[in-house]
């Protein structure tokens, strides 16, 4: 890939009943980021059920209680509230 083009990839969740967001019943809403990505083809189905478990433990829910949904739906339902969202750099930071 061309040095001079930075790709980001960036996954937007919908969570429910998760403690971070008030616990049963609640809904949340998160994002992971990833710079500096170079190899597109990496992105794909495995690559997103692996982050939806990662996003899951993370936030101590099951897997079936994070939903990805579209950068738009995220935005709607995030934009009169604080975002949680986590970025990742080249370096894994």
């Amino acid at each position: 890939m061309n040095p001079l083009v930075y790709v980001s990839v960036g996954l937007h969740y919908e969570i429910s009943n998760s403690e971070m967001f008030g616990g049963e019943g609640s809904v949340g809403y998160t994002a992971t980021n990833y710079g500096g990505v170079q190899n597109l083809e990496n992105v794909d189905d495995t690559f997103v059920e692996k982050q939806i478990e990662l996003v899951a433990a993370m936030l101590e829910v099951s897997k079936e209680e994070v939903k990805l949904i579209s950068k738009e739906e995220f935005d709607l339902a995030t934009e009169d509230s604080d975002r949680t969202e986590i970025d990742f750099d080249e370096d894994g930071d």
